[in-house]
Formats: structure tokens, sequence, C-alpha cells
């Protein structure tokens, strides 16, 4: 999602919007072969869609892939996290100026980027994946989209304040 403004620039408006609409029509295919699969097969998680269409060994390594895509894509949502608080414009930069002043001891754990992301890890997200299932989770789904939106307006706002460019012409985009 962030890559997107760079991906648009290299492209152009129009082209891009029809790669991203081409892009999602095979994803949507994608998902429906996928569930297609699971109906005929009767196996109904990755693994086993794996294990009995290419043998025992693919559906370890189809597990392993989506372990790793999972971690991966939880490891960038922490660092965005960790960079939206602790940095100069963050939210406990503003925060703390507000109500505590200059006290030492919160300083040094929100407005330090590998602080902040420890204890975002250790009191939010280690206890919201232990949870056996995943419907509880439905309200934390629905913080984490309005946290992307917030994310990409404000993106949108910086470069709109500090280029004074139109953002929708792809220029002044800075990888």
């Amino acid at each position: 999602i962030l890559s997107l403004p760079w991906a648009f620039k290299q492209s152009s408006l129009i082209f891009g919007f029809l790669l991203i609409l081409l892009l999602g029509t095979f994803s949507g295919f994608s998902f429906l072969m996928i569930a297609v699969s699971c109906e005929l097969t009767q196996k109904f998680t990755f693994r086993q869609l794996g294990k009995r269409s290419l043998g025992s060994k693919f559906g370890c390594v189809i597990q392993l892939v989506m372990a790793v895509y999972t971690f991966g894509s939880c490891l960038s949502y922490l660092i965005i996290t960790g960079d939206l608080i602790s940095s100069e414009t963050g939210i406990a930069n503003a925060c703390l100026q507000e109500s505590c002043g200059d006290s030492y001891y919160i300083e040094s754990l929100f407005r330090v980027r590998w602080k902040t992301i420890l204890i975002v890890a250790v009191l939010i997200l280690l206890p919201l994946s232990t949870f056996r299932n995943l419907s509880s989770l439905r309200f934390t789904s629905l913080i984490s989209l309005f946290g992307v939106l917030y994310v990409v307006v404000i993106l949108f706002m910086l470069n709109i304040e500090n280029k004074g460019i139109n953002p929708l012409s792809g220029e002044g985009v800075e990888i």
C-alpha cells in the first residue's frame, strides 16, 4: 500500500489505475481458484490443500511461506506504528508535550523508537495474538483499517504541505 505513490509516479495516474484494476482482477481470480480447489478437495487450509495437490512436502513449504509472509506483514506494520508514535511529529510527541511536559521517564519510553515498538508488541500485539478464534479480533481489524487510512491521509497531507503541488500528478513523490 505504501509503495503505491511511487508506482503511480513511474506509470502515470491512468495507467497506474489500470494496472491496479488488472492486478485486482488477477487476485480475485486466484481467490476464486483457491475456493474452488478447497470445495473440490474438501481441504480448507493452505497446508491441507498443498498436501493434497502436490504431496506432503509441498504442504509444509506452503505453511512455511505463509508464516514468513505473515511475520513480515506484522513486522512492517509494527515498524510503521513505532514511527508514527515516536517520531518528532509523532503522536507521542504531541501528547507528551500537552500533558507531561518534560517527564524523563515517559519521554524515554515513547520517544525512542525501539522502546515504543517493544511496548506495542508486548502490551498490545502479544495479547491479541493469543486468541484461538479470529472472530474475537473483528473490532481490532476495524481499528487497524482506520490506522491504515490515517497513514494514507497523513502521507497525502504531508505531500501537499511540503511540496505545494498536486499529489495526483505524481510529481514530488520521493522514495
